[in-house]
């Protein structure tokens, strides 16, 4: 699918701007997310939390406000980041993305992955999780 095609998908025609705007109002405060122009918009996805302070708080709001980010911004995803965050857990959404080819989960608090996370995922041929809590890791 091409950007013209997926702007023009749906009940009303998106803009670039449209899917900027969306993409800028749904990054969970205090983070970066990229890219927010040009091509990379609808299949790449960096959140950055480099310097945030995650309390109780704040951690269960970045998992609520991550979770709509990726809820609106999955379905085209080659490629996704979601790095330095109070992550404990793989939201499950992420275990939906059939057309991921890199996943990088560096530096959260990961302790598990979802149950058969990686079923979905077929083009996936870049995986890192490091500085993280990870144990194991159930591939199938």
């Amino acid at each position: 699918m091409t950007l013209s095609e997926y702007l023009q998908t749906g009940s009303r025609l998106l803009s670039i701007d449209d899917v900027t705007a969306d993409r800028e109002s749904l990054c969970p405060a205090q983070c970066r997310c990229s890219p927010l122009n040009d091509q990379e918009l609808l299949t790449n996805l960096t959140v950055d939390c480099s310097g945030v302070q995650f309390n109780q708080s704040t951690s269960s709001r970045f998992s609520r406000d991550l979770i709509q980010l990726l809820s609106r911004c999955t379905s085209e995803l080659t490629e996704l980041a979601i790095t330095n965050t109070s992550l404990t857990t793989v939201p499950e959404v992420v275990c939906r993305l059939s057309k991921i080819r890199s996943l990088n989960l560096d530096s959260n608090r990961l302790a598990s992955l979802p149950g058969n996370c990686f079923t979905r995922m077929s083009n996936l041929t870049s995986f890192s999780a490091s500085k993280n809590r990870l144990t194991s890791l159930q591939v199938r």
